[in-house]
């Protein structure tokens, strides 16, 4: 049976080891980041949740957000030393909380304390991510605010993981939703088609889920801009990448030409480089929030998610 361990470890796997446009899969490694990376990452994030929640030191209702982030960043450092996964523990903390809890989300976003505001604020100087730069207020160098959740609607304007706590993660409920339907939708394909014969069942499950996130991470870039893109690179070119990404939807017939449309748009965002290498149309809040809606769907048994 899967801890919650597991299904964190999961999420971040499985989003992670399908192919998405500019970011981490197998055989797409970064300069600076590599698929091995991640599940390294990944395992020791799930570890970390485990051992919380096995812990006799919790209080009634568990942990709070701020001491599931500590712990999983703490722990994401520690094993491989990089930034792999920010934006999706500070989407799972709150998750993982009402999980613990069985409260609502309204609820654990409006018990936040300051306790949890200054360890989330400590979690993101430790994971040092890229293209913070300096804000005029709330800034994550300075000392943390009393509220976390004035923090984040300060943020919500520009970041969407910031937006999740404003909207009760109405984007990650919506995103698990249409996970749901495609994984439903492949599936009858696949039956209908007969595509799945002699193809061992483990590996077919795979294969199929690695789709269903392979074209959500697209309708997602469709819908909106990215905004680790805009946040590093600008604004420009994040609404490139949502305008390239609306003509791949609307050019698709075959599926050879849609793969071969999807192929040189990925090109074309890994070519996207500064002179120290890093990726510049990297998606990476869209990866975060995919992760996110993949543990959702997990927490909420809304749909069968492989191991690998």
């Amino acid at each position: 049976m899967r801890t919650v361990g597991d299904q964190v470890r999961i999420a971040i796997v499985r989003e992670c080891s399908a192919p998405k446009l500019g970011n981490v899969f197998p055989g797409a490694d970064f300069a600076d980041m590599s698929y091995e990376t991640f599940c390294k990452a990944a395992s020791a994030i799930g570890a970390a949740v485990d051992q919380l929640q096995r812990s006799n030191n919790r209080s009634v209702d568990g942990w709070g957000v701020g001491y599931y982030c500590s712990h999983m960043v703490q722990a994401m450092m520690e094993s491989t030393g990089k930034n792999t996964s920010l934006g999706t523990i500070l989407l799972l903390a709150p998750l993982l909380v009402s999980g613990e809890s069985k409260k609502s989300m309204s609820h654990v976003l409006a018990n936040m304390n300051d306790r949890d505001t200054a360890l989330v604020y400590e979690s993101i100087r430790m994971a040092n991510p890229g293209g913070m730069g300096k804000a005029d207020q709330m800034d994550v160098h300075e000392s943390s605010p009393t509220s976390l959740l004035e923090a984040m609607r300060f943020a919500s304007s520009y970041d969407d993981v910031a937006l999740q706590y404003v909207s009760e993660f109405g984007l990650v409920t919506q995103l698990a939703q249409r996970i749901t339907e495609l994984v439903k939708s492949s599936a009858q394909e696949q039956q209908r088609d007969g595509h799945g014969e002699g193809i061992d069942s483990t590996q077919l499950a795979a294969t199929v889920f690695n789709r269903v996130v392979q074209r959500l991470q697209i309708e997602v870039l469709a819908g909106r801009v990215d905004s680790l893109i805009a946040r590093k690179s600008g604004i420009e070119l994040a609404q490139l990448v949502m305008n390239q990404c609306r003509e791949i939807l609307r050019a698709q017939s075959s599926e050879g030409d849609w793969q071969a449309r999807w192929s040189e748009m990925d090109h074309w965002m890994r070519e996207k480089r500064n002179s120290e290498e890093k990726q510049l149309a990297n998606p990476g809040t869209t990866a975060d929030l995919i992760a996110a809606a993949i543990f959702f769907c997990m927490q909420n048994g809304l749909c069968d998610v492989p191991d690998r």
